[in-house]
């Protein structure tokens, strides 16, 4: 799951896509094994790709990220799942470190990780997700 703090992103307007680059992307990593769950934060490229958006946006350089949030529909993701493809009403609000916010809406949308991840830290084990959400 991408974690919204810890992340720096840029925004890559199109036609009828919007691209948020996070280049890193600070990842939640879980695993649950015998021992119970086991979590490590990762340092990972990743993308967000919102379709069907009704305002125009300028690009954004990469800036990094305090907070934000994702909706789809009703349901409220503090990180985003990866990889995860959704179609419906979406809007990403993020809060930068400059001070500013960026909201982006749409139709459907595509989150995925590339490339290698590089090990930050271990994750306690409180911080682990619900079975349900994993």
């Amino acid at each position: 799951m991408i974690e919204f703090h810890d992340s720096v992103a840029d925004v890559r307007p199109g036609t009828a896509v919007i691209v948020l680059n996070f280049r890193p992307a600070y990842v939640h990593h879980w695993e649950n094994g015998g021992a119970g769950w086991h979590g490590e934060g990762r340092s990972q490229d990743g993308r967000v790709e919102i379709v069907g958006n009704a305002e125009a946006i300028a690009s954004r350089d990469p800036v990094g990220i305090s907070d934000g949030y994702l909706l789809i529909g009703a349901s409220r993701f503090d990180m985003v799942p990866v990889p995860m493809e959704a179609s419906g009403a979406v809007m990403l609000h993020l809060d930068l470190m400059d001070g500013t916010s960026l909201t982006l809406v749409g139709e459907s949308l595509r989150a995925e990780l590339f490339g290698p991840a590089e090990h930050v830290e271990s994750l306690p084990p409180e911080w682990a997700p619900e079975v349900d959400a994993v």
